[in-house]
């Protein structure tokens, strides 16, 4: 008969705590996305979205996908897998265990931003999604010109910075050890 001290108990809890804690965070699978918004610009984020075994999930997108670029980790594990022009769908497998991610990409092809989208599959027992709508943000033209004419001004403030440095210090560079008579030539 093995006798445990009366801090045995709290060493347990403590050892599995450490372990609850070196694991993934799993994602809230009750707010996996239905819709999801790609914005213009790379973020390098990738979206966590739930699924669950052979419950089927669909991707629909409102632009074209480049034919055959879907991209998906360990495909041969999933039970079917479908693409269409604008969408696809995946048929998880039925030994799928929590937490185990799979990560898809896809291209589209339209050539506009972004240029592909990637996701990252969460298996959960239960809260699987069922469809994910996936939309890009468009810039407009007055997005790109108001960029475009901040990084003007952002030019020009430099340019100034600079001529103001040079009036202050003199010229730079080989020029300037020269004027200074920090270099002299034989």
């Amino acid at each position: 008969m093995s006798v445990l001290s009366p801090a045995a108990p709290l060493a347990l809890v403590l050892l599995a705590g450490a372990s609850a804690t070196t694991q993934s965070p799993r994602p809230d699978c009750e707010a996996s996305p239905s819709r999801v918004e790609l914005p213009a610009e790379p973020t390098g984020n990738v979206h966590e979205v739930c699924i669950s075994p052979e419950l089927p999930i669909t991707f629909r997108f409102d632009s074209p996908l480049v034919p055959g670029s879907l991209e998906l980790q360990d495909r041969e594990r999933f039970e079917d897998v479908s693409t269409g022009t604008r969408s696809f769908n995946i048929l998880p497998p039925a030994a799928l265990q929590p937490g185990e991610r799979f990560k898809v990409v896809v291209r589209f092809a339209d050539g506009a931003a972004p240029t592909s989208a990637a996701f990252m599959l969460v298996g959960h027992p239960a809260l699987g999604t069922r469809q994910v709508d996936v939309f890009r943000i468009e810039r407009t033209v007055e997005d790109y010109q108001r960029e475009n004419q901040e990084e003007r001004k952002k030019s020009q403030r430099l340019g100034q910075e600079l001529e103001r440095m040079r009036l202050e210090y003199g010229p730079g560079g080989l020029t300037g050890l020269v004027t200074l008579g920090n270099v002299t030539f034989p």
